[in-house]
């Protein structure tokens, strides 16, 4: 099972069941809206804020572990002998790579554990924060 996300899903979540992967079942949420800084303070569907596209800028560790925690809510659901991923585009893989940072610290960025096991992650045109 493999979470992708994307700021907006639609468009992506066409594409992913044409692929003859029969055995991945894909999901594929959509970001929540929020004012995202860099925008102006605009509400759009974004993972996390960002204020400045920078090496110095500084991350939205509360939105990021709001999204990271809303991902692995959605894979603990899945049964536990399936093995499970994370990938996403731009702020998606941000939100994957984050995630993955989490798993491998056993904790979220705010100290609460992150009990979800990854097996796969995807990160397409991101980086990651912190």
């Amino acid at each position: 099972m493999l979470i992708l996300c994307f700021e907006l899903c639609c468009s992506w979540s066409q594409l992913l069941e044409t692929l003859p992967l029969p055995n991945i079942k894909w999901i594929c949420p959509t970001a929540p809206t929020r004012p995202v800084a860099i925008f102006g303070g605009f509400p759009c569907t974004a993972w996390f804020d960002v204020g400045d596209i920078s090496e110095d800028a500084p991350d939205d560790l509360e939105g990021l572990d709001a999204s990271a925690a809303h991902v692995a809510n959605l894979l603990s659901t899945e049964p536990a002998d399936i093995k499970l991923g994370i990938g996403g585009f731009s702020m998606g893989a941000a939100t994957a790579l984050y995630s993955a940072t989490c798993r491998v610290l056993g904790q979220y960025g705010n100290g609460n554990p992150f009990l979800v096991n990854l097996s796969v992650i995807v990160g397409l045109s991101g980086w990651l924060p912190c």
